[in-house]
C-alpha cells in the first residue's frame, strides 16, 4: 500500500494512521515511510496492547500506586539491598544497572521501555492474546526528544565506563527526592549487560518531575512529534502468527526458561 502524509491524522500530542494496520506487510509500508522521512532521523519503537495507554512510566500511574518521592527512593534502596544476594555480578553494578533491573523484574520506575527493532515492538503489541485491545506501536525520534528536553541533539549513555561529559546530566535523574530532578524525559541507551536487553535491542526514556512528560514537551515545542501506528484488533492473532513464523517469539526475546514456557503455551493454544 502507498503510505503518504494523507494516511495520517493529527490528534492530541501525536499523529496516527487513519486506516488500521491488518498485516506485517502493511506495517512495513508505514515503517519504510518514516525511514525515508526527514523528520525522523532515528526511530525507536514501543509496542503496547492498548492504544489508550498513555506514555507514562509505571511509577507515576495512579492505578499502580500513589507516587511519593521519598517512597520511590526507598523502593530503589530496598530493591538493591534485597536483590544483591541473587546477582552474582552485583559488585560490578552501578545504580543505573540496578534501576534497569528493577524495570526488568516489574518494579515501578520512571523508565519506559523502547526498542530499536520495529518487529520487536510489533510483537510486544500483540503478544498478550486474547487480552489485546486496539494494539499499537509508538514511534519516537530520540534525537528530537533530547534536543527539546535538554538542548542537545544527542542520545545519552548511562554506562559509567563510556560516559562522556555530556552524559553526566543523567545523574540528576536517579534520585526522586533530588530538588534538581529535571522536568522532561530523555532518551538513553543502556549497556547490553544481560540477554534480554540484547535480544530486545532495548533502549529507554527516563522521565523527570513531569508525569506526562511527552505531552509537556509537545506543549512547549509543538514541532515535537510522536507517531502511533494503530493495528486492527481482529488481526492481532494473525500478525503474531506471522511474526512467530519469522522467528520472533517469546523465547527469542526472553532467552530463558520463562520465554520457552510461554512459547510452548502459545504453541499448544493455552491461555495465560
Amino acid at each position: 500500500m502507498a503510505v503518504t502524509s494523507r494516511s495520517f491524522q493529527r490528534g492530541t500530542n501525536k499523529i496516527y494512521n487513519i486506516k488500521r494496520i491488518e498485516s506485517i506487510t502493511e506495517y512495513l509500508d508505514y515503517i519504510h515511510y518514516f525511514q525515508n522521512s526527514t523528520t525522523f532521523e532515528s526511530l525507536w519503537f514501543r509496542g503496547v496492547s492498548k492504544s489508550t495507554y498513555n506514555l507514562i512510566p509505571s511509577v507515576y500511574r495512579k492505578e499502580v500506586w500513589d507516587y511519593d518521592p521519598e517512597e520511590a527512593k526507598n523502593l530503589v534502596d530496598r530493591f538493591i539491598h534485597k536483590a544483591k544476594g541473587f546477582m552474582t555480578t552485583a559488585n560490578r553494578f552501578d545504580r543505573w544497572e540496578w534501576y534497569y533491573m528493577m524495570q526488568h523484574y516489574g518494579l515501578p520506575t520512571r523508565l519506559l521501555d523502547w526498542t530499536e527493532g520495529h518487529l520487536v515492538a510489533l510483537f510486544f503489541s500483540v503478544v498478550n492474546l486474547p487480552s489485546v485491545s486496539t494494539p499499537c506501536v509508538w514511534i519516537l525520534n530520540p534525537f528530537s526528544l533530547n534536543n527539546f528536553s535538554s538542548g542537545h541533539d544527542y542520545i545519552y549513555f548511562s554506562d559509567e565506563t563510556t560516559m562522556e561529559e555530556e552524559d553526566k546530566i543523567l545523574h540528576a535523574y536517579l534520585n526522586d527526592t533530588n530538588a534538581e530532578l529535571p522536568q522532561y524525559p530523555l532518551a538513553i541507551e543502556p549497556a547490553y549487560t544481560n540477554e534480554r536487553v540484547t535480544a530486545q535491542k532495548a533502549c529507554f526514556t527516563i522521565h523527570g518531575k513531569v508525569k506526562n512528560g511527552f505531552a509537556s514537551v509537545h506543549k512547549q515545542h509543538p514541532d515535537f512529534e510522536l507517531v502511533q501506528l494503530r493495528i486492527r484488533t481482529k488481526n492481532a492473532e494473525k500478525i503474531k502468527s506471522q511474526l512467530t513464523l519469522a522467528g520472533i517469539t517469546e523465547a527469542t526475546l526472553f532467552p530463558d526458561l520463562e520465554g520457552v514456557v510461554r512459547d510452548l503455551r502459545y504453541e499448544k493454544g493455552m491461555s495465560y
